[in-house]
């Protein structure tokens, strides 16, 4: 699969988003979050950072992301949230990009998709 036609998603502190401040103590570094974002961008690899994302949701629609507070595991809203992010990131230029399910030569077998 060619980096251009694959999305990294970097998760949110909810943690915090659903405190409504931020945390004293951050679940991942800020650091290294910026650098997985810089370096998976740097490789050709669509990346999403889903914290501004999941953010907006959750002041638009109040409704949670996970299974909060007993598991923190991402709810069905949260995946729907980011697979609406994949998409756009993968088919901001439509369907015709290169990444479009059947476009790629090699998930062809004698003229059939796999």
């Amino acid at each position: 699969m060619a980096p251009q036609c694959t999305v990294l998603l970097v998760d949110s502190d909810r943690y915090a988003l659903y405190e409504g401040r931020a945390t004293l103590a951050p679940k991942d570094s800020p650091e290294v979050r910026r650098r997985l974002l810089e370096r998976g961008t740097e490789l050709g690899f669509k990346v999403v950072d889903l914290g501004p994302l999941f953010a907006a949701e959750y002041r638009r629609s109040r409704l949670k992301l996970d299974h909060w507070p007993l598991d923190r595991h991402w709810n069905r809203h949260a995946h729907a949230v980011a697979a609406g992010a994949v998409m756009a990131a993968l088919f901001a230029g439509g369907l015709g990009t290169p990444c479009a399910p059947g476009t790629d030569p090699a998930s062809r077998i004698h003229g059939f998709e796999k």
